[in-house]
C-alpha cells in the first residue's frame, strides 16, 4: 500500500460520507498509524546499525609508548647481574573510535609473548649463539611474571580500561659474557601483546639493544714462592699453576717486572746483596719449551682462557718457576723479591 503524505491525503467531505466511505477512512487511519510505528522502528534500528558499523569492533589493545634501549654493559669482575628496566604504557579495554576506551568501560583480559634474542656481532657480523640476556620480567599491577621466548602468556587483567604502566626487567649475567667476544652486539627484542574478544586486537612493539662487550684481561691464582738454596748450588722451584682470562678466551701479552731493581731487573736482596734469577714461563695448554722472559719485556702470543679463575682454577693455562743459576757468592739469610705480572688484550 503506498502511503501519501498527510498533505497529499484524500479525505472526503465529512456531509459527503457514506458507510463505504467511513469504513475507508477508518482504514487509512489504521493504516497509516501502524506503518508510521514500523517507519519509527525501522530508523532506530538503522541507527543503531550504522553506529555499529561505524566502529572498529568490540575490541583494542596497544602500546602507547616504548622506549629504544641502547645498553653498555658495565662488566665487573663480580659474578652479579645487571637488571635493566625498560618502562612501557599499554591499554587494553572495548573501546569505541568516536570516544576512545570510555564509551564501554569495560576492562579486556590480555595477553603477552616475548621473541627471543639473536644477536649479530657488528664487527664480524656473525650471528651469536652466547647468552648474554637471561631472562625477562614483566610487572604490571598485580600481573607479575617471566615471559619465555615465544609463548604465550596466561590471561593479564590490566585493573582498568584505561591506560596502565608497565615495566620490562631484562637481567644480564655478568659470568655468561666470559666466553663472549669483544666488540658491540645488535639485537631486536620484539614484544606482542593482543586482546581477544570479538575480534582479535594485537600490537608489537620492537626494542633495540646495542651490547658493548670491552676486551678484559684478569690474572689470578698466583701465590708466593719459596726456595731452600744449598751452598752456591743452581736451584729451581716448583712449577706455579696460574690463571690468565682474556674476554672470549682472546690473545694476551704478558710481562714480568721486579721490585728489588730500579731498571726493573730481577734479583733477590737481603739488605743490599743481590741474587740474580730468572722467570720462565710454560702455556700449559699451548705446550712447547719453556720461555725465559726478560724483565719488562712482553711476551706475545699467548691465548688466554675463556673462564675468570680458569673454571675454578681446574684448568689453569699458564705455569711458571724461578730459577737460580748457581756459583753465586751468598751470605745465609732470607732473600725477597716481589715480583709484578702485567697482562694486556691483543
Amino acid at each position: 500500500m503506498q502511503i501519501l503524505p498527510i498533505s497529499q491525503a484524500h479525505f472526503p467531505k465529512r456531509s459527503a460520507l457514506t458507510g463505504k466511505d467511513k469504513s475507508e477512512l477508518r482504514a487509512w487511519n489504521v493504516c497509516m498509524c501502524f506503518c508510521t510505528e514500523k517507519e519509527t522502528s525501522l530508523r532506530n534500528y538503522l541507527f543503531i546499525l550504522l553506529l555499529s558499523f561505524s566502529q572498529p569492533g568490540f575490541g583494542y589493545f596497544t602500546f602507547l609508548s616504548n622506549n629504544a634501549v641502547d645498553i653498555e654493559i658495565p662488566l665487573n669482575w663480580e659474578n652479579q647481574q645487571f637488571d635493566v628496566p625498560v618502562n612501557l604504557t599499554l591499554q587494553s579495554c572495548r573501546g569505541t573510535s568516536l570516544s576512545g576506551c570510555d564509551f564501554f568501560q569495560s576492562q579486556e583480559t590480555y595477553y603477552l609473548r616475548g621473541s627471543d634474542f639473536t644477536f649479530l656481532h657488528q664487527e664480524t657480523n656473525q650471528v651469536t649463539e652466547d647468552i648474554v640476556i637471561g631472562q625477562v620480567k614483566y610487572k604490571q599491577g598485580n600481573n607479575d611474571l617471566t615471559l619465555n621466548n615465544n609463548e604465550l602468556s596466561a590471561g593479564l587483567r590490566p585493573g582498568q580500561y584505561q591506560a596502565v604502566d608497565s615495566t620490562l626487567t631484562f637481567t644480564i649475567f655478568n659470568n655468561a659474557l666470559d666466553s663472549t667476544l669483544p666488540g658491540t652486539y645488535i639485537s631486536n627484542y620484539s614484544l606482542f601483546g593482543e586482546e581477544t574478544g570479538w575480534i582479535t586486537y594485537n600490537d608489537e612493539v620492537d626494542l633495540l639493544f646495542k651490547i658493548k662487550v670491552p676486551e678484559r684481561v684478569k690474572v689470578s691464582g698466583l701465590k708466593d714462592i719459596r726456595m731452600t738454596s744449598e751452598g752456591n748450588q743452581a736451584v729451581t722451584s716448583e712449577p706455579m699453576n696460574f690463571c690468565v682470562f682474556s674476554q672470549g678466551g682472546t690473545e694476551f701479552k704478558l710481562k714480568a717486572t721486579g721490585k728489588n731493581d730500579a731498571n726493573q731487573q730481577f734479583y733477590l736482596s737481603q739488605g743490599g746483596e743481590p741474587i740474580n734469577y730468572k722467570i720462565m714461563l710454560q702455556p700449559v695448554l699451548q705446550g712447547g719449551t719453556p720461555q725465559s722472559l726478560s724483565p719488562g719485556v712482553f711476551l706475545n702470543g699467548l691465548t688466554g682462557s675463556d673462564s675468570q679463575n680458569c673454571y675454578g682454577h681446574t684448568a689453569n693455562n699458564m705455569q711458571l718457576f724461578i730459577d737460580i743459576p748457581g756459583n753465586q757468592s751468598l751470605s745465609t739469610g732470607v732473600y725477597t723479591d716481589t715480583v709484578t705480572i702485567h697482562v694486556e688484550a691483543t
